[in-house]
C-alpha cells in the first residue's frame, strides 16, 4: 500500500506543481480526484489490516478448536488397543503379507470361526480344529510388522 500512496503522493506533487489550482474547473477536479484517491487509498489500508486482523484471529480459533476436538473426542483407543493385544498373537496374511493381530480367546472359541485380513479380505484363520502353538506368533516376537525366525 505504501506503493500506492506514494504514487498518489506524486499526482498530488505534480498537480500543485504544474501550477493547477482551485480557482478553475479543471483545477478543482483534479484536486477533488486526488483527495478521493487519497481517502480510497485510507480505507484500501484499513481493510486489509482488519482482514489481516481476522486473518489471525480465524487461525487461532482453528487452533483452539483442534486443540478442543482432540480434548473432547479422546477416547483413548489407541491405549486400549495396546492392551488389547499384550496377551494375543499375530498371524501373517498369505496373500498380502499383512500381520493380523488376534486375541488368544479366540482359540478358546468352541464355535468354528473364520478371521479374515482386514487389508484383503482374505481368510487368515479358520478355528475348526485344534491350532498348534507353532504355527501362530506371540506378539512379543513381532518386531516392526516383521517376523523373528525361529530357530
Amino acid at each position: 500500500m505504501e506503493d500506492l500512496r506514494s504514487k498518489i503522493g506524486y499526482i498530488r506533487g505534480l498537480a500543485e506543481g504544474s501550477g493547477v489550482d482551485d480557482t478553475t474547473k479543471e483545477g478543482k477536479l483534479l484536486m477533488h480526484v486526488v483527495d478521493v484517491l487519497e481517502q480510497m487509498n485510507d480505507q484500501l489500508e484499513e481493510l486489509q489490516t482488519n482482514s489481516e486482523e481476522l486473518l489471525d484471529y480465524a487461525e487461532a480459533i482453528d487452533e483452539d478448536l483442534t486443540d478442543l476436538e482432540a480434548d473432547l473426542y479422546d477416547t483413548g483407543e489407541e491405549d486400549d488397543e495396546e492392551e488389547e493385544f499384550e496377551e494375543g498373537f499375530t498371524i501373517e496374511c498369505p496373500s498380502c503379507n499383512e500381520a493380523v493381530y488376534l486375541d488368544e480367546d479366540v482359540l478358546d472359541e468352541q464355535e468354528e470361526l473364520e478371521v479374515l485380513c482386514p487389508s484383503c479380505g482374505e481368510v487368515v484363520l479358520i478355528n475348526d480344529e485344534e491350532l498348534d502353538e507353532d504355527d501362530l506368533e506371540l506378539e512379543d516376537e513381532v518386531i516392526d510388522g516383521e517376523e523373528e525366525e525361529r530357530s
